[in-house]
């Protein structure tokens, strides 16, 4: 157990048992029910080797507090919040490290109606699971808890065919849960929507962002000659799109054209200008700050971020993978989608993703180039890094809240300007890690 590494902003995770362990596990429990009191809880997990271990500990602590507890079984992330929702919790626990890889695990926590735990709840977790003064036994056995697994995706699969039952897509469309608790949960909803598909369930990187994750399903679009294609993270929270070239579609892109059909938005630090077509507001980056947002602003009916979390007022404000595919599926059953995609790929240029090692303070390099952007006399915000804003582009350089990196989206409307503005950025990253 490693609290200093297993903490983040909004949950707990890292390498499995070194980082998260068992005993861990059980103090979280604990201080859960310590902080949000005693009452009915639910626990779930993704399918990794090490999740029963430690779910059976966690429902150990949240007993320990004299808490009732119930078993939503192994499942996706957007169903256990569903669940949380929908079976009026207290609270619950979800045993998953979302995307990272395998020897990793943690902890995902909620209280009622599925809203994250903010940055000063889990400091309080944090600092009980620290001063803990009870002696950790191991429980020994299975701990039989009332279990709830079929009764929720009965219910969940139901209202989401309901939803889309006029749905109709005859383009053919590839779709890749690879071999995580995902897949399981689309085989039960898409045989019952009007969908030209073909389901993929590649052994693949969990983290669609990545281009070796996308790769079997971008080979598969361009094989089959398919429209379009649709990828999911490891406990189904994100969804991409890709074209029928097998390219990724920026999320920019994404998010602008669904935005479009709502009153107002919000989203992350990182979205693009592309994404600006309604009303909207910006936070912080994660996925949690727009789940806030929403939350203080019954006017916000559409919620996302460039990594693929998409949230919808009328779908409880969860950031589910499945829900926020079928509806860019039916919005786009409306519009020349191709046509669409051309006309903004004419407007903006996505820069890829870059991450750049910390080799130094990032608030030193974060502050030298906000300098270096305001003395040129662009808008430049320290909100979550640094944006700065012209009116040929845009970008967000800020400390990853997981990795060691300095985390750079940018937007340009030409793409030869792209590359002169990343190699801009990275000499002042470059020029403020010398000693001189």
């Amino acid at each position: 157990m490693d609290l200093e590494k297993a903490f983040h902003p909004f949950d707990i995770r890292g390498d499995y048992p070194a980082v998260v362990d068992e005993e861990l596990a059980w103090r979280t429990g604990r201080a859960l029910s310590g902080i949000l009191g005693s009452g009915n809880f639910a626990v779930g997990g993704d399918s990794r080797k090490s999740t029963p271990s430690l779910k059976n500990e966690v429902i150990v602590g949240l007993w320990s507090f004299n808490s009732k507890v119930t078993d939503l079984g192994e499942l996706p992330t957007p169903l256990f919040n569903y669940g949380i929702y929908k079976g009026n919790f207290l609270g619950g626990i979800m045993v998953t490290a979302s995307h990272i890889a395998e020897n990793q695990n943690g902890f995902k926590m909620v209280r009622e109606k599925a809203i994250p735990l903010n940055e000063g709840e889990m400091l309080r977790i944090k600092e009980q699971v620290r001063l803990e003064a009870t002696p950790y036994e191991p429980a020994g056995k299975t701990m039989p808890v009332p279990s709830k697994v079929d009764s929720f995706l009965n219910l969940y699969v139901g209202e989401i065919a309901e939803k889309f039952k006029n749905l109709k897509f005859d383009q053919k469309i590839i779709i890749d849960s690879g071999q995580t608790v995902l897949t399981s949960v689309v085989e039960r909803i898409f045989p019952r929507l009007n969908i030209n598909y073909e389901h993929l369930k590649s052994e693949r990187e969990l983290n669609p962002l990545m281009p070796e994750g996308r790769k079997n399903l971008a080979e598969r679009i361009i094989q089959t000659g398919a429209a379009l294609g649709i990828i999911w993270d490891g406990d189904g929270d994100r969804c991409l799109f890709l074209d029928r070239k097998g390219n990724l579609i920026p999320p920019a892109f994404i998010l602008g054209l669904v935005a479009r059909n709502y009153k107002k938005a919000a989203f992350d630090t990182r979205a693009g200008m592309a994404a600006y077509t309604t009303d909207f507001v910006i936070v912080p980056s994660w996925g949690q700050n727009i789940k806030f947002a929403m939350q203080e602003d019954p006017a916000i009916e559409f919620g996302g971020e460039v990594s693929g979390h998409l949230m919808f007022k009328e779908w409880y404000g969860i950031d589910d993978g499945i829900f926020a595919a079928l509806k860019f599926l039916e919005i786009a059953s409306f519009m020349n989608l191709e046509k669409e995609l051309s006309r903004l790929d004419g407007l903006y240029h996505e820069f890829p993703e870059h991450n750049f090692p910390l080799k130094q303070n990032s608030a030193l390099a974060l502050d030298k180039i906000a300098d270096y952007y305001r003395n040129r006399g662009n808008n430049v915000s320290i909100l979550d890094g640094v944006t700065v804003w012209t009116k040929d582009y845009k970008f967000n350089l800020r400390p990853s809240l997981t990795e060691p990196f300095l985390r750079l989206n940018l937007e340009t409307k030409k793409e030869r300007e792209a590359e002169k503005i990343f190699l801009e950025i990275e000499k002042k990253i470059n020029e403020s890690a010398s000693p001189n």
